[in-house]
């Protein structure tokens, strides 16, 4: 299994819309996402996995009913990693903030490793 880096799972992640009803754990405890990310090369699809995901809390708390349809951006996202895998915080829209920490996060079946953390809210420097 290949490798990213913490900066390169925010950069892919930055601004990707997705469904709000994905943004839930499944039977497993993980978050799995399916997303495409444009930028001046193109437009590249992408599937995200948060794997145990545990003490998820959303300020405010997350919408009690959704539209179909209704989306979820990453407008913001801080990755961090912590003894026991990494701190996730995301702003989506700038109206709501998810914060929860997992075991393990890949991105294209490539695991994310790394120390330290990435805070992304701005498009990525592609130079």
């Amino acid at each position: 299994m290949s490798e990213i880096s913490i900066r390169h799972f925010c950069e892919a992640l930055y601004c990707a819309l997705v469904p709000l009803a994905e943004f839930t754990l499944n039977g497993a405890g993980d978050i799995a996402l399916s997303f495409a990310s444009t930028d001046e090369r193109g437009t590249t699809n992408h599937d995200a996995r948060f794997v145990r995901v545990r003490d998820m809390v959303w300020t405010p708390d997350r919408p009690a009913e959704s539209e179909p349809g209704d989306l979820f951006e990453f407008s913001a996202i801080r990755v961090e990693h912590s003894t026991d895998g990494w701190r996730v915080w995301v702003h989506p829209w700038y109206r709501r903030e998810v914060e929860f920490h997992c075991a393990t996060i890949t991105l294209d079946g490539d695991v994310m490793i790394g120390s330290g953390s990435w805070f992304q809210d701005d498009l990525p420097n592609c130079s």
